[in-house]
């Protein structure tokens, strides 16, 4: 599973900056009989004029056993 996002907001207020932000996440998941598992990346950034880009990223390891 894969999503990709993008936005861009301006509040209109004088004086005030647009901050355009985007981002990227996947997704897999495997079921080995009674035990599932899934692994998930993202991947995120905004900018704003005046201030360096900012980058995040996340990863989710996860495992479950059914009984």
């Amino acid at each position: 599973d894969a999503n990709v996002f993008a936005n861009w907001y301006d509040s209109g207020l004088p004086g005030s900056e647009s901050v355009f932000g985007a981002g990227a996440t996947g997704s897999y998941s495997h079921s080995f009989g009674r035990l599932d598992t899934i692994a998930a990346l993202g991947l995120y950034t905004y900018d704003q004029q005046t201030f360096d880009t900012q980058w995040s990223a996340q990863a989710l390891l996860g495992a479950r056993y059914q009984f």
